[in-house]
């Protein structure tokens, strides 16, 4: 019926919608580790700038192990249980940002504070990164027909544009904050930024879409579709 279709158009920009800002918390939070990181590890610790290259590079390149992962367990869980577990372990990551979490560990087992800044971009990055790209993956399959603002191309164009305005306030707002009240204040922003991610897709992407997989799953059998 009519009222239906425009219930499910609604949730289909609903989910794109919230992909969208997923994308954006994604790129913000990304940009701002990989910024503040080194800029922490240059003017706290005394790292060479070279020596930082390097290892957010090997950062970056956690991003593989995990992919493997996902592409040799993928089937297990659904995507959205994938997600929510990204997040989550997003969220632990940024623990490891608090002075005191470094404190601990220096007690605990002796590690540096500048290798409990490196352990937290060890897991936020690649588990970050592959929950948005999971997202992104919703997204395309929930876009509308062509011709509508929220088609495959303007979504695309949206997302290109979340991504890039993520990107350009995530190092300037992260390093304010650092300058301006300290790592603690960095990490309460990420952590905040990863929380509203994830009450982003539980309260937004997830409903919609399980909302449409059964009208979709009901229709087909109303067609008597095998």
């Amino acid at each position: 019926s009519e009222s239906a279709g425009c219930e499910a158009t609604s949730r289909r920009i609903m989910v794109v919608c919230g992909c969208l800002i997923m994308a954006n918390l994604r790129a913000f939070g990304i940009s701002a580790v990989e910024v503040v990181t080194a800029s922490l590890l240059e003017d706290e610790y005394g790292w060479k700038t070279h020596k930082i290259g390097v290892v957010i590079g090997l950062i970056f390149l956690c991003c593989v192990p995990l992919r493997a992962v996902h592409m040799a367990l993928g089937s297990r869980m659904p995507v959205n249980s994938w997600i929510r577990m990204m997040g989550l372990v997003a969220l632990l990551g940024c623990c490891f940002l608090f002075r005191s979490t470094c404190a601990a560990l220096t007690e605990i087992v002796g590690m540096h504070c500048a290798g409990t800044l490196v352990l937290a971009g060890v897991i936020l990055f690649p588990t970050f990164y592959m929950g948005e790209t999971l997202a992104c993956g919703i997204m395309h399959q929930h876009v509308l027909p062509h011709g509508s603002r929220f088609d495959g191309n303007h979504s695309q164009l949206w997302y290109n544009l979340a991504q890039g305005a993520g990107r350009f306030l995530g190092p300037w707002l992260s390093r304010w904050a650092t300058e301006a009240y300290g790592q603690n204040a960095f990490a309460i922003q990420q952590m905040a930024v990863t929380c509203i991610f994830l009450v982003v897709f539980e309260r937004c992407v997830r409903p919609n879409t399980r909302s449409l997989a059964k009208s979709t799953s009901g229709d087909s059998e109303a067609r008597g579709d095998p």
